[in-house]
């Protein structure tokens, strides 16, 4: 059985938001000359605050192994607990698991079931060990700044945490195809080229603020569009796809296209006649995409995807960009995606459910060198922070 995440080599700390009181134990295997010991520990709060695991005293770290915890609410309101690892330095506890706990609820880890919530009458509510084959479990924490407005495209690629922030380059109006092998292009998760299909099995999601958030694959991007010249400006003919759509080729098929602001621009109302001409799919050129309206004074971050002609159903290429209104100052790129899930992170703090975007070949397929990034929707323009982790396993 696969368990996500493996916390039983790690500096573990439980931080707890609320007025409740908490209840912890937790026990480890200490490696000893000539054998081993169990060892457990166990404690109260009243004012619930972050409470470090700490397991050793035999033979270290690569020893001594983590093999239980429970935490349990034992006040009378609700306690959010949240799980966190450190990492080499422990300076950067990025979370891994959070949930609310009504009073008399608990939350364990082992090694057999992974994280399992239980209520007042010890009944299991949900259960988060994944069993899967040859999976792997990519955990996240970004801290982004604030979006531009409710319900517009905010991308975290360029902020602090883990994954790092994913750095463009200077590929040109051309642009480049994406790879997440390559060291210039890191900042995703990497995805093991030695591997065959994957796909997302399962996530857990959490974020600061109620939003939708998108798992995406940024398949190719550009840079150096002059964001004062208002007609047609030329890609040539190398914008093309990797053969990593939705139908596990590179004809485009469920791939779309965006503006990614990656400096603030500032002109002074939202533009609607932003533009794209294309070749679609099924090989056709001369199709147009549309940006109904464009934000003024777009911050960095800001991601606003093109609707296409018709009823096509993705993007082989990019022949040309047409910005129509002047965007005075700032910077912009063309970004070609493919959403890979959305997950309603409808409730602040609280584990969410995700729905992976299916193709006609095995569901949300995921193809060896996938940059994968983090698309939010806010319901506010506010900063918030995002953090879970995804299980990709073989198709």
């Amino acid at each position: 059985m696969y368990v996500s995440p493996d916390l039983f080599d790690e500096t573990i700390q439980i931080s707890y938001t609320g007025a409740g009181s908490i209840a912890i134990n937790y026990s480890w295997i200490m490696v000893v000359v000539g054998g081993i010991n169990l060892r457990s520990f166990k404690a109260t709060a009243t004012t619930p605050t972050d409470f470090d695991i700490v397991f050793g005293g035999g033979g270290g770290p690569d020893s001594d192994k983590l093999q239980y915890f429970e935490t349990t609410n034992i006040g009378s309101t609700d306690v959010v607990a949240t799980v966190r690892k450190f990492d080499s330095t422990l300076t950067l506890g990025y979370p891994v698991f959070s949930v609310t706990l009504k009073p008399n609820e608990s939350l364990s880890y082992n090694q057999d079931e992974g994280f399992v919530v239980r209520d007042k009458f010890l009944i299991k509510k949900t259960d988060y060990a994944v069993s899967a084959v040859n999976g792997k479990l990519f955990s996240f924490y970004k801290i982004g700044t604030a979006p531009e407005a409710i319900g517009v495209g905010y991308c975290f690629s360029k902020d602090s945490g883990f994954p790092g922030a994913f750095v463009i380059g200077t590929p040109g109006l051309a642009g480049r195809a994406i790879d997440s092998r390559l060291a210039a292009d890191s900042g995703s998760f990497f995805i093991n080229s030695s591997i065959g299909a994957l796909k997302v099995s399962d996530d857990n999601v959490i974020s600061t603020l109620s939003t939708v958030l998108q798992l995406v694959d940024f398949m190719w991007i550009n840079t150096g569009i002059v964001v004062t010249t208002t007609t047609a400006q030329s890609l040539g003919t190398t914008a093309l796809v990797p053969a990593r759509d939705a139908e596990d080729g590179g004809t485009g098929v469920g791939v779309f296209p965006a503006i990614l602001v990656t400096t603030a621009t500032t002109n002074a109302a939202a533009i609607t006649n932003m533009t794209i001409s294309y070749t679609n799919s099924d090989g056709v050129s001369g199709r147009t995409a549309t940006i109904p309206s464009f934000p003024a004074t777009a911050v960095v971050g800001s991601f606003v995807e093109f609707r296409l002609q018709g009823k096509d159903t993705g993007v082989r290429s990019i022949q040309s960009v047409t910005l129509g209104t002047s965007l005075v100052s700032g910077a912009v790129s063309l970004v070609l995606f493919r959403k890979i899930t959305n997950s309603f992170a409808s409730v602040v703090n609280t584990p969410t459910v995700s729905s992976p975007i299916k193709s006609s070949k095995s569901g949300a397929i995921i193809k060896p060198g996938a940059c994968l990034q983090l698309i939010s929707y806010p319901s506010a323009a506010t900063a918030h922070t995002v953090f879970g982790s995804y299980l990709i396993e073989e198709v």
